[in-house]
């Protein structure tokens, strides 16, 4: 059994977007939205290529649920996040003029959006952070443990 490598990575990079994704729904800063979007898609980007190698080879059951249920709460947050910018789009169309018209409505989730939109966001940003947390505890103890059983074969199969 392998842990994989780049699951921790993805925890630490989805804790800290959750952590600022959450705290953005309070503040509305067009540049810091774009800056958590993009560590969203780096964060995808290590999170698809855990999942691989997690499928792969032989890895804990704990830290493959946890990047799962990590991969199906971004899914969802970005679906909701498209449905809110065709509603938004539809109400002042001056959002898709520019590069930054999405970026805008996404700040301004608290403001221009309504209840239902700004508690689905609220509670994807709050159920990465949980599976962040959980991935990250789960990962270390793993490598931890795999380390330790990797040393004590390696001690035996020596003498």
């Amino acid at each position: 059994m392998r842990d994989p490598r780049l699951a921790g990575p993805a925890f630490a990079v989805f804790l800290g977007c959750g952590v600022f994704s959450a705290l953005l729904l309070h503040v509305e800063v067009v540049i810091a939205v774009m800056l958590t979007f993009l560590g969203m898609l780096a964060g995808v980007i290590l999170l698809m290529a855990s999942l691989v190698t997690g499928v792969r080879n032989p890895a804990p059951n704990s830290v493959r649920t946890c990047l799962w249920g990590l991969l199906g709460t971004v899914l969802v947050m970005t679906g909701t996040g498209l449905v809110y910018y065709f509603v938004v789009a539809l109400d002042d169309p001056s959002f898709t003029l520019d590069i930054v018209g999405p970026f805008q409505a996404l700040a301004a989730v608290s403001s221009l959006g309504n209840l239902a939109f700004y508690l689905i966001f609220l509670t994807c940003s709050l159920t990465i952070i949980g599976f962040g947390m959980m991935g990250l505890m789960n990962a270390k103890r793993w490598k931890k443990r795999l380390s330790d059983r990797s040393t004590v074969i390696a001690e035996s199969s020596d003498g």
